[in-house]
């Protein structure tokens, strides 16, 4: 069957190709839903939940937070929650975005630790 412009089948492929288009887009809207803003990501960490921002920069495996590929947080099975100072004022700079993800996280955990004593306690990697 030949298809002319202003055919019924063309403009089913047309509307076809719209709702799969839009069925896509939901799809993709409901698998990025997953990726949370920083300070959505340290209250899953608090809760003791798994949870990562929309870059990949922070993240929590719902023990240990972590800024780019270092552990700046440890959440204990009590829930009580300790924070490693990678600021300038800390005493251990490490870059601006890590510092930006220790001050969410540092005023919301129980405890802040220097961070020569923070990686040399005996806190559990998992």
């Amino acid at each position: 069957m030949k298809q002319t412009p202003g055919s019924f089948v063309t403009l089913f492929d047309t509307d076809l190709m719209r709702s799969m288009t839009r069925q896509f887009l939901k799809m993709k809207r409901k698998i990025m839903s997953g990726n949370k803003r920083n300070d959505e990501v340290v209250e899953a960490w608090l809760r003791g939940e798994k949870a990562c921002s929309h870059n990949g920069n922070l993240r929590s495996d719902g023990i240990n937070l972590f800024s780019y590929n270092l552990r700046i947080g440890y959440r204990a099975k009590s829930g009580t929650t300790v924070v490693a100072d990678y600021t300038s004022p800390g005493g251990d700079f490490r870059s601006m975005t890590t510092s930006t993800h220790v001050g969410k996280a540092r005023w919301r955990a129980h405890h802040v630790m220097h961070p020569t004593v923070f990686e040399n306690s005996k806190f559990p990697r998992w």
